[in-house]
């Protein structure tokens, strides 16, 4: 699965891009938030579609849906958190 949005250790503004994030981005116990973004969707939905299309194994076109179906949640649970915290602040 990509995402496009970066991995964005907590307290640090700019997403780590280009390379794996290891433990020394952060502390061992915290948390690790990613940002879906409208792009990570519409690449996630061209990948799903190519396959699909270009009849690949269906154990593949069905692991795409899947992120797919994982981003869109994600990014869904994401608008949701941001929503609450502005109407709470």
């Amino acid at each position: 699965m990509r995402v496009n949005g970066g991995v964005i250790p907590p307290g640090n503004p700019r997403p780590v891009e280009g390379r794996c994030a290891t433990v020394d981005d952060v502390g061992e116990d915290d948390s690790w938030v990613v940002r879906v973004t409208d792009e990570d969707i519409r690449a996630a939905k061209a990948d799903w579609e190519r396959a699909r299309d270009a009849g690949a194994d269906p154990r593949r076109v069905a692991g795409l849906h899947d992120d797919l179906r994982r981003l869109v949640g994600a990014q869904a649970q994401q608008l949701a958190d941001e929503f609450r915290r502005r109407r709470a602040g």
